[in-house]
């Protein structure tokens, strides 16, 4: 039994941990009073008595937290901006290459990746593995996303309101914090343009991916780039690749709790999209947390999930 202590754990994202481990075999949760939460001797207690410490909380506060911990063998899982592309900490996205699971098996400082961040990759990697994205062309991600990746005030507003409240467009400026590191992860030379829009509904992101043929480096049909995708995610148990055109004219953004990751392809050869869906706080947030623990103590890796 590993025991995991949550920096944040009233937070949106540590409930949701909350619950992934009370219903994990094999990990315990290191808990602390609501109205210690603040408490540095309290929590610098509990951090360097555990085997392992996520951190839920704002990138400076994760800094801060980080200075509490003295314990050389505790392991570190923040779910902030701060150290995603950072070289010192390991991406945590098993899916990213071939070697990313192992690498996060022995890792001491592992970044969670931000919600659309891991959809926009878990869409990309498979081209950018085969180099089939010509570099000079520039990307457009379109993200759907649940009110819930707001926190707690956002769920409130929602709940509370009566009146339906309609699909918003945000980060309008171009400069989400997500931005650097799809660039990174996908090894994108230019800024993609990135659309997240805010929807009426708690959870899930449906993230999409318009593309030509003419951004591809090889005339490939739809039917290939699914076997590709089948290819490269076929070692993933979280991997739910459909078929080209398989599903209805629509698609909905809205998920229940889950750490799956679907893949869906609509079009023709020429103009196609390639559409991911994941639960923001599953796969985009406290799920991909448990799945990282998980490889970390070499458990299953879809234990508790």
């Amino acid at each position: 039994m590993k025991n995991i202590f949550v920096d944040g754990q009233h937070g949106t994202t540590g409930l949701e941990i909350k619950r992934y481990i009370a219903k994990h075999p094999s990990l315990s949760l290191v808990e602390i009073a609501y109205e210690e939460r603040h408490d540095i001797n309290k929590r610098k207690t509990l951090m360097n008595a555990s085997d392992a410490v996520v951190l839920c909380l704002p990138e400076e506060a994760s800094v801060e937290a980080l200075s509490l911990l003295e314990s050389q063998k505790v392991v570190v899982i923040d779910t902030s901006t701060a150290f995603r592309t950072h070289p010192d900490w390991t991406y945590g996205l098993p899916e990213l290459n071939a070697v990313q699971r192992a690498l996060i098996s022995k890792s001491f400082r592992i970044a969670n990746p931000g919600c659309h961040a891991s959809a926009a990759l878990l869409a990309l990697l498979p081209l950018q593995s085969k180099a089939l994205l010509k570099q000079d062309m520039p990307l457009t991600l379109i993200s759907h996303t649940g009110y819930t990746g707001g926190g707690k005030e956002m769920i409130k507003m929602y709940k509370n309101t009566k009146k339906p409240i309609s699909a918003q467009h945000y980060a309008l400026g171009q400069m989400h914090k997500h931005i650097p590191e799809i660039m990174k992860y996908a090894a994108l030379t230019i800024k993609p343009t990135f659309l997240p829009i805010l929807c009426n509904y708690p959870r899930g992101i449906l993230l999409s991916v318009p593309l030509h043929q003419c951004n591809l480096t090889n005339g490939m049909s739809l039917m290939e780039i699914y076997n590709l995708y089948v290819s490269y995610y076929k070692s993933s148990p979280f991997a739910v690749i459909h078929e080209p055109n398989s599903t209805s004219n629509y698609l909905h953004g809205e998920t229940s709790e889950t750490n799956q990751f679907e893949i869906f392809f609509s079009g023709t050869d020429e103009n196609f999209q390639i559409a991911v869906k994941i639960d923001n706080l599953g796969k985009g947030a406290s799920g991909a947390v448990i799945q990282s623990l998980n490889l970390r103590f070499g458990f299953p890796e879809e234990m508790g999930l």
